[in-house]
């Protein structure tokens, strides 16, 4: 079991970029949740060890091989809102989804091989969230809602949808601020420094489609996912 916040330059050849981004934007000062990261002796092992006490959990799928040069949308499982009771029980019911017939699937058909591992963080209560998606490192597309963004994917939300080009940023930008809501919660500071961190870095080229999740808790905004979808 590993800190998320506190991976060594060794740990990082051992863990999945979905941890590893996460890792790599809180050392560029973005927020994210607290959590650990369990690998498969961990899970085997789950009644003896100690997880993190929150108030309530986030288990998300974050294996060796996920969230690279194949994504895994939607093959495995990630349990939002977990209480400190079920915690353990989620745990293993996320790890079984490594081992699906959709799984095994899906590997054989991409000649891949994933390996287990967990990612248990502290569950941030959502004020307003967002997904966001680049395409073709010039198009950018965003929703957002109040409440978590879990309620963007699954559709159960209405949203505020824009599409805009990097090339037209500020044009993008006005536009989110036209809403006083967005405005005063610092939607476009946010943005405006998670772009400039994306363009520093190159990952604003990506094979496919670059896939960002973030949420705000009435305080400060949080970064939660980060990756390439390459179906």
């Amino acid at each position: 079991m590993i800190s998320l916040k506190n991976i060594s330059s060794s740990d990082l050849s051992l863990i999945g970029n979905k941890s590893k981004n996460l890792f790599f934007f809180n050392k560029a000062g973005f927020n994210i949740p607290e959590g650990v990261i369990l690998f498969a002796e961990d899970i085997m092992d789950i009644d003896t060890i100690e997880i993190p006490n929150y108030h309530s959990y986030a288990i998300r799928s974050a294996a060796y091989g996920e969230d690279g040069r194949h994504s895994f949308a939607g093959i495995f499982k990630s349990l939002l809102n977990v209480s400190k009771e079920d915690v353990k029980k989620s745990i293993l019911e996320v790890y079984d989804s490594f081992f699906t017939k959709k799984s095994l699937v899906y590997q054989k058909i991409k000649q891949t091989n994933i390996i287990p591992q967990i990612l248990v963080q502290e569950m941030i209560e959502s004020k307003y969230s967002f997904v966001l998606y680049i395409t073709d490192s010039s198009t950018i597309s965003l929703s957002i809602t109040e409440g978590e963004c879990s309620q963007i994917v699954s559709g159960t939300s209405l949203t505020y949808d824009i599409e805009f080009y990097i090339e037209d940023i500020e044009g993008g930008f006005d536009e989110i601020n036209s809403n006083k809501d967005y405005k005063s919660i610092g939607f476009t500071d946010f943005l405006n420094k998670l772009f400039n961190y994306l363009k520093s870095n190159d990952k604003l080229i990506a094979n496919g489609l670059i896939d960002i999740e973030a949420t705000f808790d009435g305080t400060q905004w949080w970064l939660l996912q980060y990756r390439e979808i390459n179906i």
